[in-house]
């Protein structure tokens, strides 16, 4: 009697079927426990330059005065109404410890990364989990450690994730009525948790007049109404920041040059922050990876699987063209800011997995595993890129954590302005609200905080 070799028994097989799906899991888990450990290390429990503004409310929130006034304001271009009514709560129930801020900051992240894993479920023919590791490993970059460090960038890590769950649900739409709604939701608090949610609105309108026929127009006119309700609201009373027209950017070929420097450079700083050059120029391929990507799979009807990258690519360019006409003036370096990198990450992630599906849906099989071989290849050397930008980022993360722990001693003691001007550009209003923070019992002040210095040590 013949017997089943150890490699195709049914016991062999299901062995080989859940390592394929586990492995990529497990090893997309690792980018994700670095973060953690990286933001546990370095994060400092002390409120920090635009967290200073947070004090009046959380004064006028003890007393019971907080209004909704307090609440729709503008910081900057941006109208932060969901990131500061959490931040409010987080406050409130820690006694305002910078950790919880930290802790919805990688979970919004991990919101981002969910996403994208739930995208590639649809894609046809199964899904190609082997990418998960890849998306994880530009997600949860420490690169963009301004971001996982800094409780008040809540703002972009919401803003971000949710213009990308409404861009899932938008790419979805065919399958649940409701995902519309869900979407429109979406775009309104992408748009009052960071400025660029206003890009969502275009680029979803786009995915509605792309998709199905059968309530198309319907569609169109209830986002453009509900967008245009939006939009109006969030420049209701707006001020112009203190700086160059938009225009100015078009006054001049120097000023032009510099505009699609800035551009290609905010694309490409996930991948090559390390370098201004290299990220424009690796920026600038990206975007015309984009547009060859696109042209090669719109030919066949794009599915969820493919329209969702391609929303999520769209609107990176779209936030990169944005801030570009508004930042270009400080000149193309600012773009390399790691604050920044949390907007377009998803960018290469997008791309990746556009280059994957544009391999499998190809008529012809001929080539094929030349061509995955090649997109493998090529996403490697994005790996390698963006690790080199996170080991020239750490030590700037390191200083950072280094000189606001000699600051927070100096807020727990209350007498060097120098030391009270490293937390913000003002100590009158670090002391003013250090007084506020005394009062309430709230951040390095509060009853479990660590605040028992003894005088003279600075």
């Amino acid at each position: 009697m013949a017997r089943t070799p150890v490699l195709t028994s049914p016991a062999a097989v299901r062995l080989v079927r859940f390592a394929s799906r586990a492995l990529p899991i497990l090893l997309a888990a690792v980018p994700l426990l670095y973060l953690i450990w990286f933001a546990r290390t370095f994060y400092v429990d002390v409120p920090f330059w635009d967290q200073w503004e947070l004090v009046p409310k959380l004064d006028k929130l003890a007393a019971g005065t907080l209004g909704v006034q307090d609440l729709w304001f503008q910081h900057n271009e941006h109208r932060p109404l969901f990131p500061v009514v959490l931040m409010l709560v987080l406050a409130r129930l820690s006694g305002w410890n910078i950790a919880w801020e930290i802790a919805a900051n990688v979970i919004f992240g991990l919101g981002i990364f969910i996403v994208f894993a739930r995208a590639l479920e649809t894609a046809p023919g199964g899904s190609p989990r082997w990418l998960l590791p890849f998306f994880a490993a530009l997600i949860f970059s420490p690169a963009q450690w301004e971001n996982w460090l800094w409780g008040w960038q809540i703002s972009v890590l919401m803003g971000v994730c949710s213009a990308l769950l409404g861009l899932y649900l938008t790419a979805t739409l065919a399958r649940d009525r409701w995902r519309f709604v869900g979407a429109l939701g979406c775009g309104v608090w992408s748009t009052f948790s960071f400025a660029a949610g206003l890009v969502y609105w275009p680029v979803g309108l786009s995915a509605i007049l792309a998709g199905t026929r059968d309530g198309r127009v319907r569609r169109a006119a209830a986002w453009a109404l509900v967008a245009a309700l939006t939009i109006a609201a969030y420049f209701h009373g707006y001020v112009q920041p203190a700086q160059p027209s938009l225009l100015s950017s078009f006054s001049s070929w120097d000023r032009f040059r510099t505009l699609l420097v800035y551009t290609a450079s905010y694309l490409g700083a996930p991948v090559a922050a390390y370098s201004e050059p290299a990220a424009a120029v690796v920026g600038a391929a990206g975007a015309l990876a984009f547009g060859l990507l696109v042209a090669g799979l719109w030919r066949s009807k794009p599915v969820p699987a493919v329209l969702f990258p391609m929303l999520v690519a769209l609107q990176a360019v779209g936030i990169a063209s944005l801030s570009a006409l508004g930042r270009a003036w400080v000149g193309s370096g600012q773009a390399l800011a790691p604050r920044y990198m949390t907007v377009t990450a998803p960018f290469w992630c997008a791309l990746a997995a556009m280059a994957v599906l544009l391999v499998r849906t190809r008529p012809s099989a001929v080539g094929r595993r030349a061509r995955m071989a090649v997109v493998t290849v090529t996403l490697l050397a994005v790996l390698a890129s963006s690790a080199r930008t996170e080991y020239v980022g750490r030590p700037y993360a390191a200083a950072r954590s280094g000189y606001l722990r000699i600051a927070r001693l100096g807020l727990i003691i209350g007498r060097s302005e120098t030391l009270l001007a490293w937390l913000y550009p003002d100590p009158r209003i670090v002391r003013q609200r250090r007084a506020i923070l005394r009062m309430l019992h709230l951040s390095v002040f509060r009853d479990s905080s660590d605040s028992s210095i003894r005088p003279g040590v600075i």
